[in-house]
């Protein structure tokens, strides 16, 4: 998902709402996102930017791989059972929960959207579905847990990553939406996909420090030092965008 070259950057000044009593006014902001050609204009007007956002990038990630539903043999030879959906988001989908709250305070429960409740991407895969949150680490630990996934031998290809639209008052900050398609090597090959990258492992701590800000003496990553460096040597998988 390619935003056009002059909307690129950090510091484009927020015009989703006014943010002039805010200390922040601008923020990783997407413009001229169109999800044209991937979601039906029905579903993408009730649909929250995270979602979209979600659905958009997974379905891009699928063609990139060669299992768009478009290329029918390739989508219909997957085992379905053995395919998973691992999608995460930190905050969820903030517009159609803030709004879904000022309605029900305002008008009344009858009036809360019933897509108050966010619905996951329909890719017919039936493996691991499920999502995590982890705040600003939720696509890494997706990714991994993707690929413990497969190592298991629980799955042999899975959608991957994480997404966010928080850019609202209260939530203010910039998201957007990241999605691999992950599988094993043997799959990979099997199907001749266009392999991009190889993921070679990875491990997860806590440095019971602080919300945001590292350790200025880096103990939680010394700590876990040694299950890094090993899990940097297994060659657990190949990842597709």
């Amino acid at each position: 998902m390619q935003a056009p070259a002059h909307t690129l950057g950090l510091r484009l000044p927020i015009d989703r709402f006014d943010a002039g009593s805010f200390p922040t006014r601008f923020a990783a902001q997407i413009r001229g996102f169109s999800s044209e050609g991937y979601i039906d204009g029905k579903n993408s007007c009730r649909l929250d930017g995270c979602l979209r956002y979600c659905i958009v990038s997974g379905k891009k990630a699928r063609e990139n791989a060669g299992l768009a539903k478009a290329l029918f043999d390739a989508h219909a030879k997957l085992d379905k059972v053995r395919a998973g959906v691992l999608v995460g988001t930190g905050m969820g989908g903030l517009t159609v929960f803030s709004d879904g709250v000022q309605n029900l305070i305002e008008k009344g429960y009858r009036k809360i959207s019933p897509f108050f409740i966010p619905y996951a991407m329909d890719v017919g895969f039936m493996g691991p579905n499920y999502s995590i949150s982890n705040a600003c680490a939720t696509s890494n630990y997706c990714f991994y847990a993707a690929a413990n996934h497969i190592r298991r031998g629980e799955a042999d290809i899975i959608i991957a990553g994480g997404t966010a639209a928080a850019i609202i008052p209260i939530g203010l900050g910039g998201f957007v939406a990241c999605v691999l398609v992950m599988e094993s090597l043997e799959h990979a090959m099997k199907r001749d996909a266009p392999i991009i990258a190889e993921y070679l492992g990875g491990a997860v701590n806590c440095d019971a420090y602080h919300m945001t800000d590292p350790r200025s003496d880096g103990l939680g990553v010394w700590v876990y030092h040694p299950v890094s460096k090993r899990a940097l040597k297994m060659q657990v998988l190949h990842l597709r965008r």
